[in-house]
């Protein structure tokens, strides 16, 4: 009974340490709208992974706030963020008092309401109504640009492992172009994705072989058994890479759960044939690989 009531107490414990294990900052992967990064880090939108702000020193496990002088504010300070301040004691850089470390991982402005956003940048909104709490962040469709204003997400610099399209439901990075867009079968306004209305199959087929005319009312949509891929077209479901090699011998399985999807190999993209075929990054690894081969045979 005491061995038992000990390994009982141990394996508590050890619960609660790996509940409350430390963020490592650069390393932790997260969620935009989670709360996993803490000690003074946020979810990078790029990397999904905490991050220090720029007027903070990146420790292995906390964001260090960086020491400063009221004489050199400007260069210690204000230079990382134009929202920041050196105060305090000892001197280190940290948000105005009027401000809140924000979701960008820049100084935000505090509110209790919309207006006070509004007046500031129109494409910006409150979080809340907690004035100790609540900040100023980018509204739906909107990406916080490096003028420290909200822009329309849609055509913006992204990258494929990130998430700097997540703002705007359904949107995708674009592989080849490298910035946010549409599916095919729908339609792009200013900032948003919406279906686009359809009255007989071919007008969404045309667009994408897997989608369908369906709803009400009548929309372009993917089948009941595809998703939207990570390529912007619809992808078949799956929980295992049999699913997919079965259509594609090029492609797998992105999990094991219902909200998965098949996807190209590594070294592979989705051709306009709706397959999967090597990528250019891919051939041109090959045809340097091939040469070196020649050189060597032919020199020794």
């Amino acid at each position: 009974m005491a061995f038992q009531t000990i390994f009982v107490f141990v394996a508590a414990v050890c619960l609660v340490l790996s509940v409350n294990a430390a963020v490592t900052i650069g390393t932790t992967t997260c969620t935009l709208a989670g709360t996993t990064c803490t000690d003074g880090s946020y979810c990078d939108a790029v990397t999904l992974t905490c991050k220090c702000p720029a007027y903070t020193t990146a420790g292995t496990a906390a964001c260090v706030l960086k020491t400063c002088t009221v004489a050199t504010v400007a260069a210690d300070c204000t230079a990382l963020d134009s929202n920041s301040e050196c105060a305090g004691t000892p001197l280190v850089c940290t948000c105005k008092s009027t401000h809140l470390l924000g979701l960008e991982g820049k100084c935000s402005l505090k509110c209790v309401a919309d207006t006070t956003c509004t007046a500031v940048d129109a494409n910006s909104m409150c979080t809340g109504t907690v004035a100790a709490t609540d900040r100023c962040k980018c509204k739906t469709g909107y990406i916080l640009g490096s003028d420290g204003k909200c822009s329309n997400a849609l055509g913006k610099v992204c990258t494929t492992a990130g998430s700097e399209c997540a703002s705007v439901t359904n949107s995708l990075c674009d592989a080849a172009a490298l910035t946010c867009k549409c599916p095919a079968y729908m339609t792009t306004s200013t900032t948003a994705c919406t279906a686009k209305t359809c009255t007989v199959a071919a007008d969404c087929t045309a667009l994408d072989s897997s989608s369908e005319c369906a709803g009400n009312p009548l929309v372009c949509a993917c089948k009941s058994t595809h998703l939207l891929g990570n390529e912007g077209k619809c992808s078949l479901k799956c929980q295992a890479d049999t699913t997919c090699t079965a259509a594609d011998a090029n492609s797998k399985c992105s999990g094991a759960a219902n909200t998965d999807k098949c996807q190209c190999n590594t070294g592979y993209k989705l051709g306009t044939d709706g397959k999967c075929a090597k990528s250019n990054a891919a051939g041109v690894f090959a045809s340097m690989a091939l040469l070196l081969i020649c050189f060597l045979t032919t020199k020794f």
